[in-house]
């Protein structure tokens, strides 16, 4: 099993929240919730960063998290296509692709989401907007990954296309990202000096 966390270059990070933040915060609230979730994914499996950011890599590292080098690679999609390949490539049967932005992630919700995982199924858990936070699917389908607006439905669709059976994993801890100002409430610990 591994866990895969695709993260933007911190001067990209939350940009949806500079009405609110400046980029040093929108960076240290990335920082925060990045620490979070690979603390977190640590405790259930090996977890594998994916950036192309120096400062992200040197602190999933301290972190005890692998880092694969993003390289030409750009976005999430491709991002999490490279740490599922890779995870293949070293022998994992099962994968997690985890959002780096989780401010309420636990090492709890993360078993109860494995412990729905059986065979031939993909498992999914939206995000409240209509994303997708985490996807733990066979690392050896061809999946093609679709983040973005609604990435919920069209990764559905694209289990159904693979003859898979969709598991939708409902979670309070996995079901908030941040993404828009109102996601911030009652997380300021995450950017505050």
């Amino acid at each position: 099993m591994r866990i895969i966390v695709p993260v933007k270059p911190l001067a990209q990070a939350k940009s949806r929240l500079g009405t609110v933040l400046s980029p040093g915060e929108r960076a240290r609230v990335m920082c925060g919730l990045l620490a979070r979730v690979v603390k977190a994914a640590n405790a259930v499996a090996r977890v594998s960063v994916v950036t192309a950011d120096g400062a992200v890599a040197a602190m999933a590292m301290a972190l005890g998290a692998d880092v694969i080098d993003e390289g030409a690679v750009r976005g999430l999609d491709g991002a999490a296509r490279l740490g599922v390949e890779q995870a293949r490539r070293d022998g994992e049967m099962t994968v997690m692709v985890l959002a780096a932005d989780l401010p309420e992630v636990t090492v709890g919700a993360l078993e109860a989401m494995l412990s729905r995982v059986r065979p031939r199924a993909v498992v999914i858990a939206p995000s409240r907007d209509g994303g997708t936070n985490a996807i733990v699917l066979a690392s050896h389908i061809d999946f093609r990954f679709a983040y973005g607006p609604d990435s919920f439905t069209r990764h559905c669709a694209e289990a159904r296309r693979l003859a898979r059976e969709v598991i939708v994993h409902e979670s309070e801890a996995l079901g908030l990202d941040i993404d828009r100002p109102e996601d911030l409430a009652g997380h300021q610990d995450l950017w505050a000096a």
